[in-house]
């Protein structure tokens, strides 16, 4: 029967819903960062789910991007992008803000009212920090959802008495950490170890049994992390699982059977444990055989994943800046995103709670699992802040993992404890509520754009923290725009390098990530990418090099002046931008056809702003140059063989040249010509091959009346003297095939 107190509980419990649908309403950004990246990732894994199930898991466990494990689930919204762009995100991350406040809300409901768990509910997904992370494919949303489930079925188990949610939260536990491995092993390791030995020193579980079990758990995960180190045959792993799980029932009915009969079984009679061991075998092998699995295919991926991230390239890419901050300034940071007000009235609540508990006959005096509690919760946070403190990778939204745990814990136990006295209890209540608003008013403000709600934003900063929110958007893009006019050039299997400071600007034409959105549909061998977040000045030719060492085939620029005010932020993103502002000088002052490194390949404009796709070169690559040339068809791509090719003057006159200067000598005894594809009748037929060391003076090295007479699969091969250490070489073409109208070549090559 509904009563107006637990009315009042569900409207409270989607009011985080509300919001999502609110802002997803309101906004019109793409996903992010990361998130262009996930989608992608989903949306492949549709494509194979249409060829066939089978299909679908063979690309999931072999190639779906990542080593862990949330683009599968955004897999099946991925349809809705056929309707709006934006749908598939909006969707899924509605119905897992439903998931996620459902859960927490069962979760706190079964040791406190309804009331309260609809407040602490509330609280906890309305945070700013969390709630800005709701509006991408990030794993941060999964792996709430999951950390929520397993908190719920963990505290339902009753100290792993009940089989099925001892069943299920290993389950939880390991989705959980497939969402984020690294964080999850640190942040949860500390405190299960803190709560199995709550449980020992409790009498709710056996210490060998448990010991057993996590000793299995261990060589199933190292023995199928192994078969993926060493790329052994995936069976081998899937044996190492079956006999690891038969290892666990083993255990298990060895302990039940011989309760009675061996001396541990009557040592742990006299402590009086008369419990099942199946519940926490259950647990373990669960955990085991999703860990096992996931292992098998991608243990060598998360362990470089991991270690590129915090100490290799990954993290020098990204977060080094925060080697140079002390745990105490990250957890400053990690305060602020969340609101100081919220931090602190949890914190004081916690101590409050803890101390009247042990210092007085009221509360849960007898209830030995507080000082577990805060010790677990210590032994959580604070590993967690001095990984990412020495690796450098301690940016909010990885330590936010942490203190969802931190929140989670203070304020089920603040909750928890009941106290005889009023004013305590009003005192209690009070803080509930006020949190409760200062995360309402503070989320509707941002969200709605409208401080006035609750005075001014920077009013509302000062006492209650950063409103970490990112706020809706409703620019529209020309993403699509942009990959026509790169696809009408012919582009196609290219990596592109986007730079552009559009982002922060009112108006957002493209970024990398919305452009490699858009890209998976329009034109899929299309790959967007920047060196985003390096935080050192580099040279241009530095970055140059980089982009040609890193593969990337094309750079697009915007050409936009450094829109950035704020100090902190141009700093952070100096290279960056430093690299924009080299270049658009460079422009200025030499022209867009005079960068070394870049080749100019078309400009074009989009609302009034122009933008440069160039061709990245290694600027040792040799200088091609020709007689003459149509339009923008000229030699530079010759020597990668790029569609369409070198195109002379319309009508050409004889002889026709095309000259070669190499930045090192080469040594070479062939010459070979590939003619423009489906145009054969076009390319070069009687050529004479020069070679010189000044670039004056040239000698003739050999000649062809017809170079089609050799042949090596599509190339024309014309055989020379042979050369050592030659600078430059020049090409006399004395006809074509027959084509009175073009002279044209795709490719040269030099062997």
């Amino acid at each position: 029967m509904f009563t107006v107190r637990k009315v009042v509980s569900v409207t409270i419990v989607f009011i985080p819903v509300i919001l999502q649908v609110l802002w997803q309403i309101t906004n019109n950004e793409l996903p992010l960062a990361d998130g262009g990246s996930i989608f992608a990732t989903s949306y492949m894994t549709f494509l194979k789910f249409k060829e066939g199930v089978i299909q679908g898991l063979h690309f999931t466990f072999h190639s779906g991007g990542r080593p862990v494990l949330f683009s599968v689930f955004a897999t099946p919204f991925v349809p809705l992008f056929h309707v709006s762009p934006i749908l598939p995100t909006a969707t899924f991350v509605v119905l897992v803000q439903i998931a996620t406040c459902l859960i927490y809300f069962f979760a706190f409901s079964y040791k406190l009212d309804y009331l309260k768990s609809a407040l602490l509910t509330c609280i906890i997904t309305t945070s700013p920090f969390v709630f800005s992370i709701h509006t991408q494919f990030m794993p941060e949303i999964v792996w709430h959802m999951w950390f929520a489930s397993f908190l719920y079925f963990i505290l339902r188990s009753n100290d792993f008495q009940n089989l099925f949610n001892c069943t299920a939260s290993g389950m939880a536990l390991a989705l959980t950490i497939l969402a984020r491995p690294i964080e999850s092993v640190v942040l949860l390791a500390p405190a299960l170890a803190v709560y199995f030995f709550y449980l020992f020193r409790n009498k709710k579980i056996v210490l060998c049994q448990f010991a057993i079990n996590c000793f299995v758990l261990f060589v199933s995960v190292f023995g199928c992390s192994l078969v993926s180190w060493y790329g052994l045959n995936i069976y081998i792993g899937f044996l190492f699982v079956a006999f690891t799980s038969i290892l666990f029932i083993l255990v298990a009915k060895y302990f039940n059977i011989n309760k009675r009969h061996s001396a541990v079984s009557r040592r742990i009679e006299r402590k009086d444990v008369a419990m099942s061991t199946f519940p926490l075998r259950n647990f373990f092998l669960f955990l085991s055989l999703v860990l096992s699995v996931w292992m098998i295919f991608y243990a060598m991926n998360i362990l470089f994943w991991a270690y590129d991230n915090s100490f290799g390239g990954g993290a020098q890419t990204n977060d080094q800046i925060n080697l140079s901050r002390n745990i105490l300034l990250i957890l400053n940071d990690v305060t602020n995103v969340y609101g100081y007000a919220l931090t602190v009235c949890l914190a004081f609540s916690a101590i409050l709670a803890f101390a009247i508990n042990y210092n007085s006959n009221q509360g849960l005096k007898n209830e030995s699992w507080t000082c577990y509690w805060l010790f677990a919760l210590l032994l959580s946070v604070f590993p967690m802040l001095v990984a990412y403190s020495v690796t450098g990778t301690s940016d909010s939204r990885r330590i936010f993992l942490g203190m969802i745990f931190f929140f989670f814990s203070t304020s089920y136990y603040v909750a928890y404890t009941r106290f005889n006295s009023k004013i305590l209890s009003s005192a209690i209540w009070t803080i509930l509520v006020l949190l409760f608003a200062i995360q309402t008013v503070a989320v509707f403000a941002v969200a709605s754009g409208r401080a006035s709600l609750a005075g001014t934003k920077t009013y509302l900063e000062k006492y209650y923290g950063s409103f970490g929110i990112r706020e809706p958007r409703t620019y529209i893009g020309r993403d699509s725009d942009v990959i026509k006019a790169i696809n009408s050039l012919g582009v196609k299997n290219a990596k592109i390098a986007v730079f552009s400071l559009g982002m922060f600007t009112d108006k957002v034409l493209y970024q990398a990530e919305s452009l490699r959105y858009f890209a998976l549909e329009m034109a899929p061998t299309l790959q967007f990418g920047t060196l985003w977040g390096y935080t050192k000045y580099e040279p241009y030719l530095a970055v140059v090099g980089r982009l040609h060492k890193q593969k990337f085939n094309y750079v697009l620029l915007e050409d936009l002046d450094n829109p950035i005010a704020d100090p902190v932020t141009r700093d952070r993103l100096q290279s960056h931008t430093f690299f924009i502002t080299d270049v658009l000088d460079m422009i200025r002052t030499q022209g867009a056809n005079a960068l070394p490194g870049l080749a100019i390949v078309k400009e074009f404009d989009l609302d009034g702003r122009k933008q440069y796709l160039f061709r990245v070169y290694d600027v040792l690559e040799p200088t091609i140059t020709a007689s003459s040339q149509c339009q923008d068809y000229s030699p530079k791509g010759l020597l990668d063989a790029e569609q369409p090719g070198w195109h002379s003057q319309r009508t050409p006159t004889y002889p026709q040249t095309v000259t070669v200067q190499f930045k090192m000598g080469i040594s070479f005894s062939t010459v070979s010509f590939l003619p423009q594809e489906g145009n054969a009748d076009r390319a070069p037929k009687s050529v004479a091959l020069y070679k010189s060391d000044d670039g004056t003076c040239w000698q003739q090295i050999g000649a062809s009346g017809d170079v089609r007479a050799s042949t090596s699969g599509d190339w024309h091969v014309v055989n020379v003297e042979r050369c050592s250490d030659v600078k430059h070489v020049r090409i006399v073409i004395l006809s074509n095939c027959g084509n009175k109208d073009w002279l044209t070549l795709r490719g040269l090559r030099f062997e």
